[in-house]
């Protein structure tokens, strides 16, 4: 995963990790934007008003595990470890927390009814293979 990293200090006569620690000043401003670029795409500013708490919550999550992984373990992990702490985050905050609309391609459709699922439907679901 952290190839281009790589590849780039050994371009520029550098260790990985030297590289990773500069870009780790810049890297947290775009990872924290991004999800609300996706937001914004879809829904513009609706969207990231009815959003926002959530929105705050897989950025931070995402840019703070991703700076501090940079950092101090280098460039390997940094994507997959913010991504899995960000999605445990958000899936923890959403228990508590609800948007007031959900955001629909078609809106005349109705949502689903809900479903309750067993620890085991979880785990399977969360699991790769």
């Amino acid at each position: 995963i952290g190839i281009p990293v790589i590849v780039g200090a050994q371009m520029g006569d550098l260790t990985p990790i030297e590289l990773s620690r500069t870009l780790a000043w810049i890297l947290p401003f775009i990872s924290f934007l991004i999800p609300f670029l996706l937001v914004f795409v879809l829904d513009k500013w609706k969207g990231i008003k009815e959003t926002l708490p959530a929105l705050f919550v897989v950025s931070g999550s995402y840019t703070i595990v991703q700076t501090l992984t940079i950092i101090v373990l280098g460039p390997e992990l940094a994507n997959i470890l913010a991504a899995l702490v960000s999605m445990g985050a958000l899936a923890l905050f959403l228990r508590k927390w609800q948007p007031s609309n959900i955001y629909r391609v078609n809106p005349d459709e109705k949502g689903g009814e809900k479903c309750k699922y067993s620890l085991k439907d979880i785990i399977s679901a969360w699991s790769p293979f």
